[in-house]
C-alpha cells in the first residue's frame, strides 16, 4: 500500500504542475502567436520576391510592345496623311475630268454643228 504522504506529495506536485501550466498558458500563446506572425512575414517575402522575378520579364515584354505599339502608332498617323492627300488629288483629277468632259462634249457638240450634224 502507498503511504498517504507519496500521495499527498503526488498529488501536490501535480497540482503544482497544472498551475505552472496554467501560467504558463498565455506566455506559450504570445510565442506561438510571434511565431505565426513571423510565418506569415516570411511567407510574404517569399510570395513578394516570387512575384517580383515573374514580373519582370512580362514588364520587359510590355515595355516592348507599349514601343512597337507607339511606332505603328506613328506609321497609321502617316498612312492617313498619304491617304488624305491621295483622296485630295483624286476629288481634284475628279474635277478636272469632268470639266475636260465638258469641254470634250462642246467641242464635239462645235464640230459635229460644223458639219451639219444636230
Amino acid at each position: 500500500m502507498i503511504p498517504q504522504w507519496v500521495s499527498l506529495l503526488v498529488g501536490a506536485g501535480g497540482l503544482v504542475a497544472g498551475v505552472v501550466a496554467l501560467v504558463m498558458i498565455p506566455a506559450q500563446r504570445r510565442k506561438l502567436a510571434a511565431e505565426s506572425e513571423q510565418s506569415k512575414a516570411d511567407a510574404a517575402s517569399v510570395l513578394s520576391s516570387a512575384s517580383v522575378a515573374l514580373l519582370a520579364p512580362m514588364k520587359a515584354q510590355l515595355d516592348e510592345v507599349n514601343a512597337k505599339l507607339a511606332q505603328a502608332n506613328a506609321r497609321v498617323s502617316e498612312l492617313e496623311t498619304g491617304l488624305q492627300l491621295a483622296q485630295t488629288e483624286v476629288s481634284d483629277l475628279r474635277g478636272q475630268v469632268e470639266h475636260l468632259t465638258k469641254d470634250l462634249q462642246a467641242k464635239q457638240a462645235e464640230i459635229d454643228g460644223m458639219r451639219g450634224e444636230h
